[in-house]
């Protein structure tokens, strides 16, 4: 008599492994402060509290739950950007950071950004946002719906500008 024994793949098991390990971090911090560099050139400084890295989403992403702070430096070390926001999360494949919550952001002039929610591209080197957006400068203030900026925040235009505007 002959008997054939098979091995059976239990494919769901590994399947249902899988899908959980897509939904963990890869990576759970607590209180981090970090420099970040490219070509070995420091370019950023970013501290939160938490930060957790998901490495097998279906796009990768790393998720700042508890609020960050974010410092990107030029070339000489001096700052270039100040970010902070009540969340952060950075889609490594496409090299896009979302800030949302109370976002604030300062340039090297002084002007304050105040936002819901704020895009970088660093690939196409721009902000953008589709939220109310207010801009306190020293001696203005500007608001409106939509808004696009180079990179470092120093030539920006807002869509759909609101609020009063002086006339002379």
């Amino acid at each position: 008599m002959l008997f054939l024994n098979s091995c059976g793949n239990d494919d769901s098991q590994f399947s249902e492994a899988q899908g959980k390990r897509a939904s963990q971090p890869m990576l759970n911090a607590d209180s981090v402060t970090t420099l970040i560099s490219d070509s070995g050139i420091t370019r950023f400084r970013i501290t939160t509290k938490k930060w957790l890295v998901f490495d097998k989403a279906k796009e990768p992403y790393w998720l700042f739950p508890q609020g960050i702070r974010f410092e990107k430096f030029d070339s000489t070390y001096h700052v270039d950007a100040n970010m902070w926001a009540d969340t952060a999360i950075y889609y490594s494949p496409r090299d896009l950071w979302e800030f949302k919550g109370h976002v604030t952001a300062t340039n090297l002039d002084g002007d304050k950004f105040k936002t819901q929610q704020l895009f970088w591209d660093n690939p196409g080197q721009k902000f953008y946002s589709n939220k109310h957006i207010r801009i306190e400068q020293k001696d203005k203030i500007l608001e409106g719906i939509g808004f696009v900026s180079n990179n470092r925040m120093t030539q920006y235009e807002i869509s759909k500008p609101t609020g009063i505007f002086p006339v002379e």
